[in-house]
This record gives C-alpha cells, structure tokens and sequence, in this order.
C-alpha cells in the first residue's frame, strides 16, 4: 500500500462527463427556439465565460454564492449575445438540476471500485446540493464534502472545503491524495499541504499558478500513484 490514508476526488469533469447532459441544457433553456446550431453558439459562449471566470470568482469573492448565483449572470449575457428571451433563473435551475445526471467516465466506477476496502475515499466538490445528490446514488464515498454544504468552494479566501476535510479525518495532509481537473483543484488542495493530482484527459497545457504533485491522463494512473495493481478487467477498458 501507498503512503497515503485519504483519497480526495472531484465530481464533475473528473468522475463525471458534463458533455453528456448538454444537449439537455440547451434543450430546456431554449425550448421552441432550439435548434442544434443555436445551441452550438450558445454552449461555446456559455462554457468560454464558465472556464475563464468561474474559478476566477469563487477564488475571490468575499462572501458564498451558490453555483447557480454564479452563473446565472452569464446566462443572461448568452440571452442579450444571441437576442433570446429565456429566463436566467430558470436556465441556471436548469443547469444545476442536469449536472445531476451526467454520465460517468467509463474508468469511474472501476477505479473507485478498486479503492473500495483499500483506503477510504471522500468526494470534494464545487457544486450546489441538486447537483450533487443524485450522484451520491451513483457512486459510494466514505464521505462527502461539496460548496453548499460547506459554505465554500475549493479555492476560495477561506479554504474552508479542504480545511473540513482534514479536521473531519484527523489526517495529515501529507497523507491525503486530491484528484481534479481544474487549477482550483491543485491551488486549494496544495495550499493545505494536500498532495494534489491534476486529472488532464485532454492533453491541456497547464496555466495553474501553482504546478500539480502528479499529473494523470487517466484514472488508471492515480492507481500507479497509489501503488495499487490494476486488474485486468480495468487493463482491457483502457
């Protein structure tokens, strides 16, 4: 076994595909005036303003807002952008319900499954409860920490999230492992001394100001850094 007692893992983008419930997004927020190519526009401006602003804002707000307050202002920018009538909140509503429906990656449910009597492992979220909920049906953590719940996000002024997560386990933070996708991920976990692993399934360049421990393209790689043998069921799903 491994150095570390704790895995940390992050939900979307990382044990869950956002593209899968997309079509549905769009299919709700525009309802009669959807059409794939308007809903080509508006996915690509939408998910522009989510990559470039959303860690940006929750890394510097001085007070909590839910992820469907964050962006709701950049659905009404999509709505004056393509000169729709849409309602935001209801778009927002919208797009924190869906989240709870994304598929999983098909090396999710096996990794996990090879933690499972291993070492405990712990979800760490940015994500409002509706999106959240549904999934803890889907998969099994020893433990869930998410923004509602806690009040924060995982690089925000407070580090609340990451704080939770070591006073709630009596762990160092040495040994604790965090697996995401985002520089939020690696800056939040890092700054508590919390070994931090960059899930990068699409080749990216990293523009974090603080570097990941690791680097995965993949789940199987986070076994290779748990030292963790790989069964050959999970070798053939590669």
């Amino acid at each position: 076994m491994a150095e570390f007692e704790l895995v940390c893992v992050d939900m979307f983008q990382t044990l869950v595909n956002l593209d899968t419930v997309e079509e549905n997004i769009w299919k709700g927020v525009l309802e009669e005036n959807y059409t794939p190519q308007l809903k080509a526009v508006c996915a690509y401006s939408f998910k522009k303003k989510v990559y470039t602003r959303f860690h940006l804002f929750t890394s510097n707000a001085e007070s909590f807002r839910t992820v469907r307050e964050i962006v709701k202002p950049f659905f009404e920018e999509v709505r004056a952008e393509e000169n729709l009538s849409f309602d935001p909140d209801k778009a927002s509503e919208i797009f924190i319900v869906q989240h709870g429906f994304s598929k999983p990656y098909p090396d999710a449910l096996t990794f996990l499954s090879h933690l499972k009597n291993k070492i405990p492992v712990c979800l760490v979220s940015d994500a409002d409860t509706l999106s959240i909920e549904p999934l803890l049906k889907v998969f099994s953590f020893d433990s869930a920490f998410f923004s509602e719940k806690c009040g924060s996000y995982k690089n925000d002024l407070s580090n609340r999230l990451f704080k939770n997560v070591i006073k709630f386990y009596g762990i160092a933070p040495e040994k604790i492992i965090h697996i995401g996708d985002s520089p939020s991920d690696i800056q939040g976990a890092k700054r508590e001394k919390i070994t931090a692993c960059w899930l990068n399934r699409n080749a990216r360049q990293w523009n974090g100001a603080i570097s990941p421990d690791h680097t995965v393209s993949d789940l199987t790689g986070v076994l290779e850094i748990l030292n963790i043998k790989k069964s050959v069921a999970f070798t053939k799903e590669k």
